[in-house]
């Protein structure tokens, strides 16, 4: 479920079956950002940070274009549910 706020606050809802994981798996959902976002994890969760870069050939070489943030967030599987908040900064 996916839930906008007049703020531009966006909350997304996960729930998910934990009888389908073992014991020690993780449930994660990734976040495509092409702005400055805080992101929060409730329950608290592991979340990993890429930047999303493009390359393209000149005279000079490779250059590297950052388009964005990729957000990665992870859970405990057997907890079976888990909530991201997307604010501006």
């Amino acid at each position: 479920r996916y839930r906008f706020e007049a703020d531009g606050t966006v909350q997304a809802y996960f729930e998910w079956n934990t009888e389908a994981f073992s014991a020690d798996a993780r449930f994660s959902t990734e976040i495509s950002l092409g702005g400055d976002a805080e992101v929060l994890a409730v329950p608290e969760a592991e979340i990993w940070r890429f930047p999303i870069s493009t390359y393209s050939k000149s005279e000079r070489g490779l250059d590297q274009t950052v388009q964005g943030e990729s957000v990665t967030v992870l859970w405990p599987a057997g907890q079976g549910w888990g909530r991201v908040r997307l604010s501006r900064k």
